[in-house]
């Protein structure tokens, strides 16, 4: 059996939270999650990357006879970036994300770009406090931090006399 000798109060959980819609609804950034920042512009690569791919195969589409077919397989081809943006937006962000930011399932590819640009501000805030969260708490020249390094002879001498190291 487990026995309990204390509990902490409070402790920061890295949350912070960004209001997306006039009824109050959040976007959760992860300050404590060392792969928060990688998998966004991972994501931004990503997305980049697949509107490119899109363009492409729309201008293909354009020299071509314009069919019902074209149209929908250009649609299902949006669509399905799109889908797959929401669904790492959520990831990054929240479940839901999407849906409470724009009120649809499936956001067009303009406001999944504009979101992303209103966040980047909000990102890089939280991860300059974190950054000077760490240099106050690590710093060497926080209170009670070592002001001088010394060396193994040093450490030595003053074990060998009976000094306290």
């Amino acid at each position: 059996m487990s026995k309990i000798i204390g509990s902490i109060k409070q402790f920061d959980d890295g949350i912070r939270l960004v209001t997306i819609n006039e009824a109050g609804d959040t976007a959760a950034i992860s300050i404590n999650d060392p792969t928060f920042i990688e998998r966004f512009t991972d994501f931004f690569d990503w997305f980049g990357k697949g509107g490119d791919e899109l363009t492409s195969f729309i201008e293909q589409k354009e020299g071509e006879k314009l069919t019902l077919d074209a149209i929908a397989e250009t649609a299902n081809k949006r669509v399905e970036l799109c889908k797959k943006a929401r669904d790492r937006i959520d990831e990054l962000f929240g479940e839901g994300t999407c849906k409470k930011t724009f009120g649809v399932d499936i956001p067009d590819e303009v406001c999944i770009m504009e979101f992303v640009e209103k966040m980047i501000p909000f990102i890089n805030a939280t991860f300059e406090e974190r950054g000077q969260h760490i240099d106050r708490k690590y710093s060497r020249n926080r209170k009670g931090a070592r002001s001088k390094q010394r060396t193994k002879a040093e450490l030595i001498e003053d074990y060998g006399s009976g000094t306290e190291v």
